[in-house]
């Protein structure tokens, strides 16, 4: 069984210890190269401690590591 990560989950994120992040929205995505098809699910983050400001800039580097796929 696979867990679901949805809106209002709080999530830890490698590479960020001891911060704790809200998913603000989640994007299932189909990429297809020549190598095949990958989907996998991406998520908007906002850090639950300090807010949105302090941490946009990491944002999208947060995202990139809790990326997952989920089907091949």
């Amino acid at each position: 069984m696979k867990t679901e990560i949805t809106f209002g989950d709080l999530v830890a994120v490698d590479g960020y210890p001891d911060r704790i992040f809200f998913v603000d929205a989640r994007r299932k995505i189909v990429e297809e190269d020549d190598t095949g098809v990958s989907t996998y699910v991406e998520f908007d983050l906002t850090d639950a401690i300090h807010g949105d400001e302090e941490y946009k800039a990491k944002q999208d580097e947060a995202k990139a590591k809790l990326k997952r796929e989920v089907e091949r």
